[in-house]
């Protein structure tokens, strides 16, 4: 990285309390122009899903026999006639006074499939693990309010078996969060049997 310009500490999570420490180490701010999403990335393979059936047998392409020795000889000949291709004009010369120009490191586009990852190295761990979840199931989204309340897809039809998911979220992983654990005693105690 560049040493002009603004820098900020780098800081990591710490491991066992919710703290940030400074790595000794600096960053500089990044134009957001030159982050990409990426959806190169093929999605897993389908969770609770028969296997697709075998790909068709390619048929061979028929290969073209080898060139014959005068047939080689005219080509090699004709290479050797080639004119070289023209080189590429020199840029002008920058003038002396221009200060150089900063040289950024590129930025690898963030594919889609790289968020669980990165829910991982933040310490969200139930969200990596229900995103991932997500990816590998079928397509199966909500596009109306009604659909909404009633767990209808985009399709019209009711969630699929295999889109509900009632396992990984346990109401004990909840209850160590403070906040939940407040609003759910506060439940119990009074709002819900009144």
């Amino acid at each position: 990285m560049s040493a002009s310009g603004p820098q900020y500490p780098l800081l990591e999570k710490g491991f066992l309390l919710p703290s940030w420490k400074d790595k000794g180490n600096t960053c500089i701010p990044v134009d957001a122009a030159r982050c990409a999403l990426s959806l190169s990335r093929s999605p897993p393979k389908l969770r609770d899903q028969p296997p697709p059936p075998p790909a068709p047998k390619i048929a061979a392409v028929p290969t073209r026999p080898p060139k014959g020795l005068i047939e080689g000889f005219r080509d090699f000949h004709e290479w050797l006639n080639t004119p070289p291709p023209p080189k590429p004009p020199k840029p002008p010369a920058a003038p002396a006074t221009a200060a150089p120009a900063v040289k950024t490191p590129p930025i690898k586009p963030f594919d889609l499939q790289d968020i669980p990852a990165a829910m991982d190295r933040i310490g969200w761990p139930m969200a990596a693990k229900i995103q991932r979840k997500w990816f590998s199931g079928e397509l199966n989204y909500v596009s109306t309010k009604e659909g909404e309340v009633k767990a209808i897809n985009h399709e019209g039809k009711p969630f699929p078996e295999t889109m509900i998911d009632t396992t990984t979220i346990k109401l004990d992983w909840i209850l160590q969060f403070p906040r939940a654990k407040e609003k759910f005693d506060e439940l119990l105690t009074g709002t819900l049997f009144n």
